[in-house]
């Protein structure tokens, strides 16, 4: 059964609405942690912290975003595949 039109306009408009509530949230992110100037408040517990490795936590965490964005991409494309077959 083929995706009428109609379905994949309303999945790009799903997809891009998705895509601006991350924006929106990763913004809202940035714009709290520089008002509570989490990064000094942050730096202060990993310098005390040191022998964990908590200062790579960051890091770890970027790659993790990474990856899931990826696998979702994936995702994405194979439901779309899905629905045209």
């Amino acid at each position: 059964m083929a995706r009428s039109p109609r379905d994949t306009a309303a999945l790009r408009r799903r997809s891009a609405l998705e895509l601006a509530v991350v924006a929106a949230i990763a913004l809202a992110t940035w714009a709290l942690a520089s008002a509570l100037e989490l990064h000094e408040s942050l730096s202060a517990f990993f310098a005390r912290h040191e022998s964990w490795q908590a200062d790579e936590l960051a890091i770890a965490l970027g790659v993790l975003a990474v990856g899931l964005a990826v696998h979702a991409l994936r995702r994405r494309r194979e439901a779309e595949q899905a629905l045209a077959a």
